[in-house]
C-alpha cells in the first residue's frame, strides 16, 4: 500500500505492506458549505450571548487575541467577518494581538499572511512579548505560587476576543479557549509556571485530557484574571479548511469545539506496534523540531517498549534558533538523565517541558527524523537518529520483522488520537 505523509507544503509518499500496516488517520469532515455564512451566524446567534455586535459599544477598546504562524487556523478567512461585525468600534481602538506564548515574533510577511494585507496595513497589529515586563500586568501568585503576567494591551482593553483553533495537545489536552490568554499572553515566568516539572509529569497532562488536566485548571485560574469576553473556535480538516465553529460565551465555546474534535481526532486500536511512522501534520505545523515533539507523542502513544518511532517533518526553521529546547535537549548525558536533571532542578527553563516529554519517549523508544531542515549532528546531539534514504531505511527495519511485527502509519500525526482499546 501506498501512504502520503505530509511533509511541508509537500507530501512524501511511501510503500508499506499492507498486510502488516495499519493506517490510523483522523475522520476528516468536509469544509463548511458557506463557511463565510457560517461565521456570520455564530457571531450574531452566539452561545449564551447576544450578537457580538451588540457587546461592543463604539466607546469602548477591543483586543483580539489570534494564533501565531505555527498553528493552522485560517485567520484570515476569520478576522476579516470578526471585524466586520464590530465595524462601530473606530479602527484605533482595535488591537490584534499575536498571541506568541514564548515563541518567536512573527514576521512582518508572517503578520500579513496572517490577518491580510488590508487588516494588517488598517489596523494595530501586534506581536505578544513575554519577556519585556514594561509589556505586562502582575496580579500576584496563583494559588500554586504561579506569577501572573499579562499582556497589558489586552488587560487595559474593555472588550477582549480570542479566536482560536480546538485540537488535540499533547500535555494540555485541547488548544485554543483560555490557551489564547495563557500561555499565548502571558509573560515568561507564567509561561515557565504553567509548563513545571512536577504540572508536565502528571498522567493526567496528556492527549483529550481537559476537564481533569491539572495545566488545564492552572491556564484557567491565570487567564480568569483577563477573561475573554467572546470566544471563537474553529475545528479544520487536513487542508485547514473549517469544518465547524462555535462562538460566544468561552468556555461553552470551547467545550462544543472539544466535542468535535473529539470525535474526528480520537481513534481506537486493539494492540501497540513495533513501528510507527507519524508526521506533525505538514505546514505550518512542522516547521521546527520543537513542534514536532507532538507527533512523536502521538506516535508514542501506541508504539511498543524498545520500538521505533519514525518521523517525517520538513523543519524549515530548524530546531529553531530561538529558545532553550536545543540547549536542554543536546546534553552529554542519557534521556534519562536529563529527565533526572530537570526533576531535580528548582527552576524551570524555558522549553524544557518539551525536552521532557522527548525524553520519557525517548527512554523507551527509539526516535528517527527524516528532515531537510536539521543537520544529522544536530539530530544526533539531541538523541535522535537521522535518516538519508526514508523508504530504504523502512525496507531493512522490516525485512528483519518476524511474522507477528506490525506497522502503524499516522499521517496526520498530531491532528489524531490513537487511543489503545481496552477488550
Amino acid at each position: 500500500m501506498n501512504v502520503d505523509f505530509p511533509y511541508g507544503t509537500n507530501n512524501i509518499s511511501l510503500s508499506l505492506p499492507e498486510s502488516i500496516t495499519t493506517l490510523i488517520t483522523p475522520r476528516f469532515l468536509p469544509e463548511l458549505p458557506d463557511v463565510e455564512g457560517a461565521i456570520k451566524n455564530n457571531l450574531r446567534n452566539p452561545i449564551s450571548l447576544g450578537p457580538l455586535r451588540r457587546q461592543v459599544n463604539s466607546k469602548q477598546t477591543v483586543a483580539i487575541s489570534i494564533c501565531d504562524i505555527t498553528r493552522a487556523i485560517p485567520t484570515s478567512i476569520i478576522l476579516p467577518i470578526v471585524l466586520s461585525e464590530i465595524r462601530h468600534v473606530p479602527k484605533n481602538q482595535i488591537n490584534i494581538i499575536v498571541a506568541t506564548g514564548s515563541h518567536r515574533p512573527s514576521t512582518e510577511d508572517e503578520l500579513i499572511y496572517l490577518v491580510g494585507k488590508e487588516i494588517y496595513e488598517q489596523y494595530n497589529v501586534i506581536n505578544h512579548n513575554a519577556f519585556n515586563k514594561n509589556d505586562l500586568i502582575y496580579f500576584g501568585n496563583s494559588k500554586n505560587n504561579i506569577p501572573i503576567y499579562l499582556n497589558k494591551t489586552w488587560v487595559d482593553s474593555d472588550y477582549k476576543i480570542s479566536l482560536g483553533f480546538t485540537e488535540p495537545h499533547f500535555f494540555a489536552g485541547y488548544s485554543g479557549g483560555n490557551k489564547m490568554v495563557a500561555p499565548g499572553l502571558a509573560g515568561i515566568d507564567t509561561i515557565l509556571g504553567l509548563h513545571s516539572y512536577k504540572l508536565i509529569s502528571s498522567n493526567l497532562s496528556t492527549w483529550a485530557s481537559f476537564k481533569s488536566n491539572p495545566i488545564q485548571n492552572e491556564i484557567y485560574n491565570v487567564s480568569s484574571k483577563a477573561p475573554i469576553n467572546f470566544s471563537i473556535e474553529v475545528n479544520i480538516n487536513n487542508n485547514n479548511s473549517i469544518t465547524s465553529i462555535n462562538a460566544g460565551e468561552p468556555q461553552k465555546s470551547q467545550s462544543a469545539s472539544i466535542k468535535s474534535s473529539e470525535a474526528t481526532a480520537i481513534q481506537y486500536v486493539d494492540h501497540k506496534f513495533d513501528l510507527v511512522i507519524t508526521t506533525n501534520s505538514g505546514f505550518p505545523l512542522d516547521q521546527n523540531l520543537y513542534q514536532c515533539v507532538k507527533g512523536i507523542s502521538a506516535a508514542a502513544q501506541i508504539v511498543k517498549h524498545n520500538g521505533t518511532i519514525i518521523c517525517i517533518a520538513e523543519c524549515r526553521d530548524g530546531i529553531p534558533a530561538h529558545g532553550n529546547f536545543f540547549e536542554t535537549l543536546s546534553q552529554n548525558i542519557s534521556p534519562k538523565e536529563i529527565l533526572t536533571t530537570l526533576g531535580n532542578s528548582n527552576s524551570t527553563t524555558q522549553d524544557q517541558w518539551q525536552t521532557q516529554i522527548l525524553c520519557k519517549i525517548l527512554n523507551r523508544a527509539k526516535v528517527m527524523i527524516k528532515t531537510d531542515g536539521v543537520k544529522d549532528q544536530d539530530l544526533i546531539s539531541c538523541h535522535l537518529d537521522p535518516i538519508n534514504d526514508l523508504q530504504q531505511l523502512i525496507d531493512a527495519i522490516i525485512s528483519k520483522f518476524n511474522k507477528n511485527q506490525k506497522i502503524c502509519a499516522l499521517p496526520e500525526g498530531p491532528m489524531t488520537i490513537p487511543v489503545i482499546q481496552k477488550i
